[in-house]
């Protein structure tokens, strides 16, 4: 792989015997910052390197102006502090890097331990296979390319694994952060400038990309030394996807979403598979935690903080969105006099009322059952990870939601349909009580309203219109 130009610090905690790759990086006598002055490190996890540069913190304009060609409703511009240093990956994470932790840890990701698999390109589009992982995304990777197919909770897993072996806080950078980053002190839309020809010279897009990821750090960097901040793979950050705040802050991080609005993380970047204005600095994209899509990757950050001793005997795997792959409950336990006996004694009582609540109000229509027709004349078929819609009369991208339980907790979201007449649903464990709630037909062009048949019932209120087709056509699970 083409190392960044950044000093090569090779560090002691859990080095253990390096790849000759490795080695090699080791003795590059490469220049001790950055092009833009910033300090560099290397932290080794295991027989990998990790490439970081520091970002001094500071302030910045997030979002971007109206005046914007390509201003998005959710781009509110306000003026935002990181009032901490911190170093970023110069790349994404690699699949080299990703297969590093596999070989070590024996890990799988959510993609491979289901029966669905991950949203692979079959050469026209994303479509959901079993045989779709981060192994095999539908095209040609070598190591050097970022890794692709990977949830949220593969993500955070591999940052609690270098954590231990490096002895340092790894973490996925906030969304603040990486604007921050990405920015490396520009205001025009893109860090390479203002139009779309510049974005290319900085990034791979539909329009240069082919169909597929890149090698990393092949596009110019932006001041910082930060290769492929926009464009190739959309990367996941550790905030919850909600509207801005209309007023100035510091280290803002949001934890819950819009009140009715399903429970997404933020990505950012853009990627191989959109077009150039989705990698914008300001640009903001978003996905069901268990999305494992094939242009979907991330890159870890490193607190600046000395390290700290860290138990290495035990390494966690699996992160804080992981849902338990455990076959949960079936329909008719979950309804059953003595599965509400067993949740209210078991869970406790704080944790039992929501659920009889929830319970209580699903056998008001035994409509959305699993194998049973659900509300609108859409249908759903359980399986051990989620489930399938079958609803043949709508067009792709048309919106479902949906409600049911997972593992005797309520779990409900938004998806759109693909191409085709089912859509896989993935929900990490069996699940029970499946009840469609809405549906709202998508076209080409956006939002048109119900369609005549099947009957549907519009989204109060109604979604914003975008024109641009792409966040819905050939791209599940992200929206």
């Amino acid at each position: 792989m083409r190392l960044p130009h950044v000093l090569v610090v090779a560090l002691a905690a859990g080095l253990g015997t390096a790849s000759s790759s490795a080695r090699s990086a080791v003795e590059d006598p490469l220049p001790a910052k950055s092009d833009a002055g910033s300090e560099a490190l290397a932290v080794s996890v295991g027989t990998e390197l990790l490439h970081f540069v520091r970002i001094a913190g500071g302030t910045f304009s997030q979002g971007s102006p109206a005046s914007d060609p390509n201003h998005e409703a959710d781009e509110l511009q306000r003026n935002v502090t990181v009032g901490h240093a911190f170093y970023l990956q110069t790349t994404p994470v690699t699949k080299g890097q990703y297969a590093g932790f596999v070989a070590e840890t024996g890990y799988r990701t959510e993609a491979e331990r289901g029966d669905s698999g991950g949203s692979g390109w079959n050469g026209s589009e994303l479509v959901q296979k079993k045989e779709y992982t981060w192994k095999t995304p539908g095209f040609a990777q070598t190591d050097d390319h970022p890794v692709v197919l990977v949830t949220y909770a593969d993500a955070v897993s591999f940052t609690s694994w270098a954590s231990a072996k490096s002895g340092r806080t790894i973490r996925l950078p906030t969304e603040a952060e990486y604007e921050l980053a990405a920015r490396a002190g520009t205001t025009t839309a893109w860090y390479g400038g203002d139009a779309a020809s510049e974005a290319q010279e900085i990034g791979w897009f539909k329009s240069n990309a082919g169909n597929g990821t890149r090698p990393v750090g092949l596009k110019k960097p932006n001041a910082f030394g930060l290769y492929d901040m926009a464009g190739n793979v959309y990367e996941w950050c550790t905030d919850v996807y909600a509207p801005y705040e209309a007023r100035d802050v510091t280290d803002p991080q949001a934890r819950m979403p819009a009140a009715g609005e399903p429970f997404r993380r933020v990505l950012r970047g853009g990627s191989w598979l959109k077009e150039p204005k989705r990698g914008r600095s300001a640009a903001r994209y978003r996905n069901a935690p268990g999305s494992r899509n094939a242009d979907n990757g991330f890159r870890v950050l490193v607190v600046d903080a000395p390290p700290a001793p860290v138990n290495t005997d035990s390494l966690p795997v699996r992160g804080p969105d992981a849902i338990n792959p455990t076959p949960g409950p079936s329909a008719t336990t979950a309804s059953s006099g003595f599965g509400l006996l067993t949740l209210f004694f078991l869970g406790g009582v704080g944790l039992s009322i929501p659920i009889l609540l929830f319970l209580a109000f699903r056998k008001r229509s035994a409509a959305g059952a699993a194998g049973t027709p659900a509300d609108d004349g859409v249908q759903t078929r359980a399986a051990t990870d989620g489930f399938y819609v079958i609803a043949p009369g709508l067009a792709p991208g048309s919106r479902v939601r949906y409600e049911c339980i997972v593992n005797g907790m309520p779990v409900s979201d938004v998806i759109p349909t693909a191409a085709g007449p089912e859509t896989f649903v993935y929900t990490g464990g069996t699940p029970a009580a499946i009840r469609i709630v809405e549906v709202v037909a998508v076209y080409a062009a956006g939002y048109r309203g119900p369609v005549a048949s099947p009957p549907v019932r519009p989204v109060h209120p109604p979604p914003r219109r975008d024109p641009d087709p792409e966040p819905f056509l050939g791209y599940p699970r992200a929206y």
